[in-house]
């Protein structure tokens, strides 16, 4: 973990392969009403086109949007 901030930023470093690895931020903001999820992903080193695309699909965080939502909204 690279940050830590509760409950509105986390941060944290993960390896891919040896030589690449994969930094995650996530913020958790209000705007009047609204909360708003900020996501970002940066890989820094060698990547396939395979690894890229796993990344992009597994790191989509709107297929975890309902369960997120339930959760912030409690």
């Amino acid at each position: 973990m690279t940050l830590y901030d509760p409950p509105h930023h986390l941060a944290f470093r993960g390896r891919i392969m040896a030589g690449t690895i994969l930094d995650s931020e996530y913020e958790i903001e209000t705007d009047g009403a609204d909360t708003i999820l900020r996501m970002e992903k940066v890989a820094a080193g060698p990547i396939t086109e395979d690894e890229a695309e796993g990344i992009a699909t597994f790191g989509d965080i709107a297929k975890f949007e309902d369960a997120l939502r339930a959760v912030i909204e409690r």
